[in-house]
């Protein structure tokens, strides 16, 4: 019988059985039952979904998600935040990092291990951003960005030539730019513009918004 060293972890109430196959261990004609069997609770470990990391020439690795069923999907929030954080801690990737998925290349940033409720505006802005887009985000003018509307559950404006929406009620968060778009939209993380128009909020409102941000992130639409 083949022994497969594997990984149990989860996110915001998914759990997920994560495997390093970058050596090609596992037959991927079986694959299906294999994550069948696995899956399935009370009678074996149970999970979620299942995750493979795999090498990648396009990033530091790629990953493959499979739902508890055996189907294989492009991403998942929460599954991409355990893959992260576990490549970072066997050393495959550093904490800012990217991925494969075939949604495409997933940019990601393993948080400090802090409390939320104890993390500063910029603490908390490093989870979403990632320290070069932080220091970026900080280094555009206050003269670029304008928050146009401000209410309770929303706030609305621009930086430079970018529109921004941010709908606390809707939980929507709408952006135009390229790296947003492109990059950041899919693993619901923040571009150096999104960085820079919360930094203009009230320090406070801010606060309270990357908390709660950071809290319910799975149930938030980027786009």
């Amino acid at each position: 019988m083949q022994k497969i060293l594997f990984y149990k972890m989860s996110a915001s109430g998914n759990d997920f059985i994560l495997i390093d196959d970058r050596n090609k261990g596992l037959d991927s004609e079986g694959l299906r039952p294999f994550v069948q069997q696995v899956c399935r609770r009370r009678f074996s470990v149970g999970a979620d979904g299942l995750i493979l990391i795999e090498s990648s020439t396009r990033a530091h690795f790629k990953w493959r998600f499979f739902n508890a069923d055996g189907s294989e999907a492009e991403m998942c929030g929460n599954g991409g935040r355990c893959v992260a954080k576990l490549a970072h801690l066997l050393g495959i990737a550093p904490a800012q990092l990217s991925f494969e998925t075939q949604a495409g290349i997933i940019q990601a940033d393993v948080p400090m291990n802090k409390d939320i409720d104890r993390m500063s505006l910029d603490e908390l802005l490093l989870v979403l951003l990632g320290r070069n887009r932080l220091e970026s985000a900080k280094g555009i003018p206050d003269a670029l960005v304008s928050v146009d509307k401000e209410t309770r559950t929303l706030l609305s404006g621009s930086v430079k030539d970018y529109g921004v929406r941010i709908d606390t009620k809707e939980r929507l968060l709408e952006h135009d730019c390229v790296d947003f778009k492109t990059n950041r939209a899919a693993a619901r993380l923040f571009c150096k513009h999104l960085g820079a128009f919360v930094r203009r909020v009230d320090p406070a409102r801010g606060v309270h918004l990357l908390r709660e941000l950071l809290r319910e992130r799975d149930h938030w639409t980027f786009g």
